[in-house]
């Protein structure tokens, strides 16, 4: 009885070693197929890598100073100005939707300040109008097609940048002209045709700023994305070829 019991003790621990190898083994290669597994994002979830509240809040004001110079340097070209892109660019740009509202209103609220007064039916046409560029922002910030760094994603980008132009110019053209026509027209059939007509001119204005300044905002963003991963990428080579 002693002798089996003697040859039987490393049989028993030989069997609870390779138990022991194999869950291990097994554990190994679950974390090794946890790690190669992409995260799964969804299509409104931005693929941006997280950006400092001090960068955001010295583009913020880049922004301001843009926008609240041109309504007084573009003055004598009527509806020709920056501003539209400057929401369509932030509702892009800024991981807090607020910091894209608040440059908006803030260039808005101040350059009125110094301009002057207008009806408040008139002013409220006119930010809601631009806010709807905010809104696109967004839209295009949780777009995988619109974020990529392909030729495709390049066409999609500029094609929704183009899109987006004409839309935010046919609201601005619809929502402040309604507001205008209450105002300072004849509430009647014919005074809402003649507020249209009239403002039919100055429609070519707002659709040549949005897009000139849209497509001007995102290519310098692009740019200078562009510039700063180049520039990333030497350094990592450089530092890496200095631990070798």
């Amino acid at each position: 009885m002693l002798s089996n019991w003697v040859f039987r003790e490393p049989v028993w621990r030989i069997n609870c070693l390779v138990e022991e190898n194999r869950v291990i083994e097994e554990t190994t290669k679950d974390r090794k197929a946890t790690m190669n597994v992409p995260a799964k994002t969804s299509p409104n979830q931005s693929t941006d890598t997280p950006r400092s509240l001090k960068v955001e809040l010295l583009v913020l004001a880049l922004i301001f100073v843009i926008g609240f110079s041109s309504r007084f340097l573009l003055g004598d070209v009527p509806n020709f100005k920056p501003v539209a892109a400057l929401a369509l660019f932030g509702g892009f740009y800024f991981q807090r939707s607020t910091l894209a509202v608040l440059g908006l209103v803030a260039i808005l609220m101040v350059s009125d300040f110094f301009i002057g007064s207008y009806s408040l039916s008139i002013a409220l046409s006119v930010y809601f109008s631009l806010g709807l560029g905010v809104w696109l922002g967004r839209r295009f910030k949780g777009s995988q097609a619109f974020n990529g760094n392909s030729s495709s994603s390049l066409f999609a980008r500029y094609g929704g940048i183009t899109a987006a132009s004409f839309v935010m110019a046919i609201v601005f053209f619809i929502f402040t002209n309604f507001a205008v026509w209450v105002v300072w027209y004849p509430t009647t059939l014919e005074g809402l045709v003649a507020c249209y007509v009239s403002a039919i001119p100055f429609f070519k204005y707002t659709l040549a700023g949005n897009l000139f300044f849209s497509v001007a905002a995102f290519g310098t963003y692009d740019l200078v994305s562009a510039m700063l991963a180049k520039r990333t990428g030497v350094s990592t080579r450089c530092a890496a070829s200095h631990t070798v």
